[in-house]
Parts: C-alpha cells; structure tokens; sequence
C-alpha cells in the first residue's frame, strides 16, 4: 500500500509536470478521459525525454561534462565526508572481456554492449546516479567509518542514497528543470512499479503480466520493459531496499533540513555519511 501510494503521487508529478511542457507546444486538450492525459505524458516522454539523441562519438564526453557538473554541485555544498573525487571513465579496448560497467579502484570501463539504443543527456544523468556516483563516490563516502562491520559494503544501501543525492540534485537545477524532473521521476515511478511487482509475483514471474504492467503504469515502451524484466527479474536485483533508504532519507531531509533548519545540506550528508554502511532505518 505505501509503494502504491507514492506510485500514485509521483504520476501526479509527472503529469503536472509535463502539462507545463505540453501546453508551450500544443493547444489545451479537450478532457474526456484517461486517454487525453496519456496523450500528454507519451508526447512529452517522445519529444522531449527521448529526444536530442546523441551518437556514440559523443557518449563518453556527455557522460563526463555531466558528471563533472554533478560533483561540481555537491563540491559546493560543504560536505566534509562526500567523496567528490572523479572517477576515470574509458570505453573498452577491443581486446578487453569485461561486464558493461566495469569499475575497479577509480577506473570504469564501459562495455560496448551497454550502449542504449536511445541515449541523451538525460539517460546520462540516469547512469551516473545509477552507476558511477553509487558505486565510486558513495562508496567513498561510507567506508571510512571507524567501526569494521559499517565498512562491509552494501550495494542496496548505497544505491538509496544516491538516488536521494539524485533528487537533491535534479531539484537544484535551474535550466531545463522541469525535463529534468520529469526525467528522474520517471526513473523513480519505474523503479517503485518494479519492487511492486517484484513483491506481486515472488513465488511466480509471469513475465507476460510484468511487462504489460510496466508499460501502463511505467509508461514505458514493450522493448524497455522486457529489458527492465531481464534486469529485474531473471538477475534477482532487488528494488525494495534502495527504494526505503532514499524514502527514509528524503523524509528525514525534509524535517530536518527544510521545516526545521537543523542542518544544511552539508552537514545533513555528513551525518549520514558517518553512520557508515547500516540499514536505513537505524539513521535518525
């Protein structure tokens, strides 16, 4: 029921959202049902989610000027224990046998067969939060903490909170800003229609039902939702956990730092930061 909820609100976003961008383009529509709002939603995600395709020369430069800017923003924050150090990021050698994306001490490797076929500057901020800022730079933000066990690495956990510097960064950016929301609450909807059904069919996939499902309520097309099925389903990568900590997170964030001033942004990613790897609801 909590999931299903936040899935309702976030479409709600979305729709909102997209409204402002649909109505500088196109007339006001003629509401008659839920048709007419969909309308709206898949000409927005058409062109201007999807849009501005870029090729592959220019993959790895938009991938770097992005992620630049991102530690940038998070460089100016204060943050004493946010590991904002650049990670090397190179496409593979042809000689190389290596996953899509590689990472040792500081270095990713990018597989050519993690090319998407529809790529941009949006997708490229989706892959430094899901990838390159979650498993280098928050991981150096966790696994200096003085107690051993908090230093045992937890790939969900740390997944949650950079989803959460994902919506504190996407909610500081001026130009562009309501595409860019749009975009993460995309991100975000697809993510909690996943551990929805991840919770649904624990006993039996029903990859027919799965996939129907994530395009009504993911919005996403047939070719994105069988590779989000592959992803989700057939590897077991759980959705759940990430999902709690950057809830837990946010709501913590929002009383703390936006109702009651008790800490700035630095200081607030401090604090989590410290606590080292946990489960996230010991955070308080």
């Amino acid at each position: 029921a909590y999931l299903k909820n936040k899935r309702k609100i976030l479409k709600n976003d979305i729709f909102n959202e997209s409204l402002k961008i649909y109505l500088n383009f196109n007339d006001e529509p003629i509401w008659v049902d839920s048709s007419d709002t969909l309308h709206v939603l898949n000409w927005v995600i058409k062109n201007k989610i999807k849009d501005n395709l870029l090729d592959k020369d220019n993959f790895l430069d938009n991938i770097s000027d992005n992620y630049r800017k991102i530690l940038n923003y998070y460089g100016r924050i204060n943050s004493k224990e946010l590991d904002t150090t650049v990670a090397f990021i190179r496409l593979r050698k042809e000689y190389e046998i290596v996953p899509d994306y590689y990472y040792n001490n500081g270095n990713f490797i990018i597989n050519e067969n993690s090319y998407e076929d529809i790529f941009n500057n949006y997708y490229s901020i989706n892959l430094i939060f899901e990838v390159f800022f979650s498993m280098h730079n928050i991981y150096g933000s966790l696994n200096n903490n003085f107690n051993e066990l908090r230093n045992i690495k937890n790939d969900l956990y740390a997944r949650g909170i950079s989803w959460f510097l994902y919506d504190l960064y996407v909610n500081s950016i001026v130009d562009d800003a309501s595409l860019n929301k749009i975009n993460f609450y995309l991100e975000l909807l697809k993510k909690i229609e996943v551990a929805i059904l991840q919770d649904t069919y624990i006993d039996n996939s029903d990859e027919g039902a799965i996939i129907h499902a994530l395009q009504s309520n993911a919005f996403l097309s047939k070719e994105e939702s069988q590779d989000v099925f592959i992803l989700a389903f057939e590897s077991n990568n759980l959705y759940i956990e990430p999902l709690l900590t950057y809830f837990h997170l946010l709501h913590l964030y929002e009383n703390e730092c936006l109702l009651s001033n008790k800490y700035s942004k630095g200081q607030f990613l401090d604090k989590i930061f410290n606590y080292g790897y946990v489960n996230y609801y010991t955070i308080n």
